[in-house]
């Protein structure tokens, strides 16, 4: 949800955007080694009738294996690993899977790109589900119709498939209960999470529960053992969920689903379909839901800032691409706490740094990838954040967090900088006083983090504008 204040402040937010029932790239699809399916699927994808990762083993198999069940070091008893080649995808549908789960990635390709034989490896999907070739000369992107695979056709793995054996992890029978039931959440009027997720899975596409929801009963399960599943379902209320399904699939399940609502309740605007996400029910669609749905696709590389051309499409995006495959993901994210993933199928925990259930327990912040920290504009505050809620850090996260910010902050535009730090107000600020109290606490742990000029110099003077925002937000939430 917080894409859409980035676009308003961008002016972007009434772009047009791909007519989500438009098909993509026509009916037909001479991958050499792929069974053919002429028709198409939701959101136009071509289908393909066979896909490795795909399959009907039962979840409660995977406990059969020999030794696959081992308890998980440092988490106790009741954590245990499970072994990797145990889990499953979903059953391939009738109609087949979708081309864009039908090709492994890094598979060598080649494709016919304005008239010009282009070859490379496959680096996933753009926003429209059309395929991205990695090339010498730079990410192209083609159209299924026109591209075949070079050389042997590799096998599909599952999203999960280079996970070490320690960060797939079974959780304690009552976290598991909890995490499970947090999908029959309503999200959309009277329509729930489960109902979004069974879709995808009909579909062949993957589907995780991820984010701030999973560490939340992490913690709580850690620090109240007697918690009843009741109580840890109340910090399971915000669910996010990445899927391998591009965001034109997304949007026509959405309208299947609650076709009584208009675009199914999507409200975010087709140009929030770039960063891989379509956002919807509650609140922002004028529902009485407390949380909706944020569904994003699975990403394969970090933060992106500018829209940029691409001769290609002739389109100006910002230039994402999209796979299946979870480490990538884990390496947009901002802190080993919040790279955590539910497998509902397999009802597994994957904790791809292998650090994210311990420092969810123990609330310490730990940089997921640091190459994506370069990128990311609004680490550090989420970070300060964080600190503000009890969560500690390593001298070696603290400095890194305050190189990031030194460099990231100061180059901000003003809007920008206003737009991140109206961000991790709490959200229960409704007024001037509370945020001056939250500056007030702010500017302690930044003093505390070596950042006190940073302080000075460049956040506080963003105060008022930062409170009018509150106080604008506060309204709008009181007339819903």
């Amino acid at each position: 949800m917080k894409l859409v204040k980035t676009l308003q402040a961008l002016g972007l937010e009434k772009t047009q955007g791909l007519d989500p029932k438009q098909a993509l790239n026509g009916n037909a699809n001479p991958v050499k080694n792929l069974a053919q399916a002429p028709e198409l699927q939701p959101g136009g994808l071509p289908q393909q009738q066979v896909q490795a990762g795909h399959g009907t083993k039962k979840p409660s198999d995977m406990l059969n294996v020999r030794g696959a069940a081992l308890n998980k070091p440092g988490l106790g008893k009741d954590w245990q690993t499970i072994a990797p080649n145990t889990l499953v995808g979903p059953a391939v549908p009738a109609e087949g899977v979708s081309i864009t789960e039908s090709i492994q990635r890094g598979q060598p390709v080649k494709a016919t790109i304005k008239g010009k034989e282009v070859a490379g490896s496959l680096g996933g999907y753009d926003y429209r589900g059309r395929p991205v070739i990695n090339t010498d000369e730079g990410r192209r992107i083609a159209d299924w119709k026109k591209l075949e695979v070079v050389g042997a056709q590799q096998e599909v793995a599952l999203p999960s498939a280079k996970l070490s054996k320690n960060s797939i992890i079974k959780p304690p029978k009552k976290l598991g209960e909890a995490l499970n039931a947090s999908f029959d959440t309503e999200v959309c009027g009277k329509h729930t999470a489960r109902e979004y997720i069974n879709a995808l899975h009909d579909a062949g596409y993957f589907v995780y529960l991820c984010g701030g929801a999973i560490r939340d009963a992490i913690h709580e399960f850690h620090t109240k053992p007697d918690a009843t599943t009741e109580e840890l379902i109340e910090t399971l209320k915000d669910i996010d969920i990445v899927t391998s399904a591009p965001p034109p699939v997304v949007r026509e399940i959405a309208q299947k689903i609650a076709p009584e609502y208009k675009d199914g309740a999507v409200w975010s605007p087709p140009i929030v379909d770039q960063f891989g996400s379509v956002l919807i029910g509650g609140p922002k669609a004028g529902l009485p839901n407390p949380e909706g749905l944020d569904v994003t696709s699975i990403r394969s590389e970090g933060a992106h800032t500018t829209q940029i051309p691409h001769s290609d499409t002739g389109e100006k995006v910002f230039p994402y691409t999209f796979d299946h495959e979870i480490e990538d993901d884990t390496k947009t994210r901002d802190f080993a706490c919040n790279s955590l993933y539910y497998d509902p199928l397999n009802k597994v925990l994957l904790d791809p740094t292998g650090k994210g259930i311990e420092h969810s327990q123990n609330r310490q912040l730990r940089v997921a990838d640091r190459d994506n920290l370069s990128q990311d504009d609004s680490a550090a505050l989420r970070f300060w954040k964080f600190r503000l809620r009890g969560f500690t850090a390593t001298e070696k996260d603290t400095k890194d967090i305050r190189y990031s910010a030194n460099k990231r902050l100061w180059a901000q535009p003003r809007w920008q900088l206003v737009l991140n730090i109206t961000r991790v107000v709490p959200k229960d600020a409704k007024t001037r006083e509370d945020v001056e109290n939250f500056f007030n606490q702010l500017k302690g742990v930044m003093i505390e983090d070596g950042c006190t000029r940073l302080f000075y110099k460049r956040v506080l003077p963003m105060l008022d504008q930062v409170a009018k925002k509150v106080e604008k937000r506060a309204a709008r939430e009181a007339a819903q």
